[in-house]
């Protein structure tokens, strides 16, 4: 994946089974053979060469179309595991890169049970000064507040109790008290 994204200055989320946290769908889950993970692979290798020729991704204009019929919520997770490579072997590009598809996948499936695994993901495997999928998750949260009412939303709270703080702190910026503080 990440040679693919030198050449390409892109990645695509491998194809998955129905996300079983999706709110409303079939709560079975799928896991993947290693044949159709090499599979998947191939086939990312076997694509179409993108017009983007730079190998750093600096140069790429990263806007992304609207998401097709092809995402899943389960791709909050790949995106959140190649930001964490991304930060690892210092590409910036496909770091950023992967911040926007993030972004937007969560846009799209925010009331999934994979925004919450990413956000674990996320608050365990960076730094605490890494703000790049922190952030997204944290305006998610804050933007759809039907979220805290969740169990599962509650327990991913108390569990990283950065995430928690984070949440106040962003409220606090968006609505800053209107009253003066006493003494």
């Amino acid at each position: 994946m990440m040679v693919y994204y030198l050449y390409h200055a892109d990645y695509n989320a491998p194809r998955h089974a129905p996300s079983r946290g999706q709110i409303g769908q079939d709560d079975s889950t799928h896991i993947p053979s290693p044949k159709s993970i090499v599979n998947t692979t191939e086939n990312l290798l076997a694509e179409e060469p993108s017009i983007n020729h730079t190998l750093d991704g600096m140069a790429v204009d990263f806007s992304l179309p609207n998401p097709g019929p092809q995402t899943t919520s389960a791709d909050l997770a790949f995106h959140a595991l190649v930001y964490n490579l991304a930060e690892k072997y210092s590409v910036r590009g496909l770091k950023s890169l992967a911040v926007r598809k993030f972004k937007q996948t969560a846009t799209q499936y925010w009331d999934s049970d994979d925004l919450l695994e990413a956000a674990r993901n996320s608050y365990t495997s960076t730094a605490e000064t890494d703000r790049g999928l922190r952030d997204v998750i944290v305006a998610i949260l804050h933007e759809h507040p039907t979220l805290l009412d969740r169990e599962e939303t509650q327990l991913v709270l108390r569990e990283l109790g950065m995430l928690a703080y984070d949440l106040v702190m962003y409220t606090h910026h968006l609505n800053p008290p209107t009253e003066p503080m006493r003494e």
